[in-house]
């Protein structure tokens, strides 16, 4: 499992994990977007009981899923309430156990009122990553690691920080460092103490973080731009820019809406793509697709053998759609020439389904034709998929992942990589 200062391996999850159980802190790369909106306010609730840390996983779901639902675009688009839960625990669990064992062991102690404190703020959130998390959420689990003892995520630090410089491999040594104060040099909110905020790259007293207007200088999560403006991320100091549309002029694909391709020919965005256009990057369930037009998803189209990418309507549960991402759902797809749910576990499925032919973290048997949970150390393989820490053998059983020196054809153990020669290595760490 990849474990990074936030912990959780999935990109909203491990934002969100690092925003209240931490601070707020940016997504990693890849997957699901955690873009969010500021409008929407979630009603009150009563905050329940003190939890047991045996209870802390379930309660986090349900409270991140009420958040989610209401902020995180991806999860916006789920079509059925049970779709967050299942999708937020498969992500989730090995973190999880981890984190249940460090407690057991004493690592880390665990604060039932306090994490009860901490999921009722989490659900009733407004939808602003950029305003830091109540305390309750960095007093529910403390860490006894002392500065400068090595981690593995900032839960097991006295500090709640696990520090890893910027560019450092997985697996190398991370230590347990004070969090920043005010003018000490940040990536993100998770840096900096108390009511700081990460600002221009320095620890900041301001509280919150007022977006930032044209031309200012931004953080895609912790200082955001102000509506209509876009954090343009990807230069070497991101600034908020006013991006435009098909015909009007730009210097880089950040000024053109949709990630549009800037033409250095013309200077100017490049038009929209038309219904039955090919289409570059077909992404599911976005809100607002790339390329296409208003009212468009780029979708893979075809058959299994000749799939194309087209520009095609978005359509919603029941609805008739011609292929796999058509369909304005997390957890639906193309069936039958129709928008429906992903079977769940125990339902029938095709394996050859484009998309997704299951539900999030359930895999088509190949036999049985149904959906399963991967397989187990030393059971079939579900779909070439095993469970945490297991590998598909050749033989198609689950067999834990290979360790140091052993032989390897794709993965190994965290935190060990597989060489060029089909062995298992430990990772280039900088000298420190």
């Amino acid at each position: 499992m990849q474990r990074i200062s936030g912990g959780i391996p999935s990109i909203a999850l491990a934002a969100t994990l690092s925003l209240f159980a931490l601070a707020c802190d940016t997504p990693a790369a890849g997957g699901l977007d955690a873009g969010s909106d500021t409008s929407d306010v979630a009603p009150d609730s009563a905050q329940p009981g003190p939890l047991t840390v045996g209870q802390f996983p379930a309660a986090f779901v349900a409270a991140y899923c009420a958040y989610a639902t209401r902020c995180v675009k991806d999860f916006k688009a789920l079509a059925s309430p049970d779709s967050c839960p299942a999708l937020t625990m498969a992500e989730s669990a090995p973190y999880w156990a981890e984190l249940q064992q460090a407690v057991q062991d004493g690592v880390v102690t665990f604060d039932g009122a306090q994490a009860a404190a901490c999921l009722t703020a989490m659900a009733a959130r407004i939808c602003d990553l950029a305003v830091k998390a109540p305390a309750s959420c960095s007093a529910m689990f403390v860490g006894s690691l002392a500065d400068g003892q090595p981690c593995t995520d900032g839960a097991w630090c006295a500090s709640t920080y696990c520090s890893r410089p910027p560019g450092t491999p997985d697996g190398c040594p991370s230590t347990c460092a004070p969090l920043g104060q005010a003018g000490s040099p940040c990536q993100s909110l998770a840096d900096c103490a108390g009511d700081l905020y990460c600002v221009a790259a320095q620890c900041t007293a301001v509280s919150p973080p007022q977006p930032a207007a044209k031309g200012q200088s931004c953080q895609e999560y912790d200082v955001p731009c102000t509506d209509g403006l876009y954090c343009a991320w990807g230069r070497e100091l991101p600034v908020c820019v006013q991006q435009v549309g098909p015909g009007q002029g730009c210097s880089d694909a950040f000024d053109c809406r949709r990630s549009l391709t800037c033409d250095e020919e013309t200077g100017k965005c490049p038009p929209f793509l038309k219904e039955g256009d090919a289409c570059q990057d077909p992404t599911p369930f976005a809100e607002e697709p790339s390329q296409c037009a208003d009212g468009l998803i780029c979708a893979i189209v075809g058959t299994e053998d000749h799939p194309e990418a087209l520009c095609k309507p978005l359509r919603t549960l029941g609805e008739s759609c011609e292929g796999d991402y058509q369909c304005a759902a997390l957890d639906a797809g193309c069936f039958g020439g129709k928008c429906k749910l992903l079977p769940g576990k125990g339902e029938p499925c095709t394996p050859t389904q484009m998309w997704m032919p299951c539900q999030q973290g359930l895999g088509c048997s190949a036999t049985a034709l149904v959906c399963l949970e991967p397989g187990a150390a030393g059971k079939p393989c579900v779909a070439g998929d095993c469970g945490a820490g297991l590998t598909c053998d050749d033989n198609n059983l689950c067999q834990p992942d290979p360790t140091l020196g052993e032989a390897c054809t794709w993965g190994c153990a965290y935190p060990y990589t597989c060489s060029k020669a089909g062995k298992c290595v430990a990772p280039l760490c900088p000298a420190p």
